[in-house]
């Protein structure tokens, strides 16, 4: 787990709090688009080889929103 995935897990703190069950389920039907996770499959492929500036910063938004949205569930 990363230093940011732990600042996270921190804060949202699993398990501390009550959540009424109508949030976690809204909570848990949240994801990306099938267009950003093939956008995302896309842009990490082309990872290793070379991405343009504004692409690695769209694959970093990506990445990052991507890692929230795995701490909520």
């Amino acid at each position: 787990m990363s230093a940011s995935d732990r600042i996270w897990d921190r804060i949202v703190a699993p398990g501390e709090a009550d959540l009424p069950p109508e949030v976690a389920r809204y909570f848990l039907s949240l994801g990306l688009t099938q267009q950003d996770k093939d956008r995302y499959a896309e842009l990490a492929r082309r990872a290793h080889f070379e991405l343009a500036p504004d692409e690695k910063s769209e694959l970093d938004t990506l990445v990052a929103a991507n890692t929230f949205l795995m701490l909520l569930h």
